[in-house]
């Protein structure tokens, strides 16, 4: 818990100083419905409200996701990672910023 915490507060501070991007929809309030500990949850609305794109699930988030289960991903996880990929523009870059 404490090591998700810490590692929501950088993912903040690179997205509040521009270094990253955030992605940001669906899977995140499937995983706040999810969350128990109060002051981790009020964390994650946090980085959702400064996200800069928003993903809604489809079909092909949600096969991209069973195939990243398959690889050892968690349901969550995977869920994250196929949003995010699929925001990724062709030849993996966007803008400044790589693939992260």
């Amino acid at each position: 818990m404490r090591l998700e915490t810490e590692a929501l507060d950088v993912i903040m501070r690179h997205m509040e100083m521009g270094r990253l991007i955030g992605v940001g929809g669906d899977a995140i309030h499937i995983e706040l419905s999810q969350i128990r500990d109060s002051e981790l949850r009020q964390r994650v609305i946090n980085v959702s409200t400064i996200v800069a794109k928003y993903v809604t699930l489809t079909k092909a988030e949600r096969d991209r996701a069973k195939e990243l289960r398959a690889l050892g991903f968690g349901a969550m996880d995977a869920l994250h990672l196929a949003s995010a990929e699929s925001e990724i523009p062709q030849g993996g870059r966007y803008g400044n910023y790589g693939a992260v």
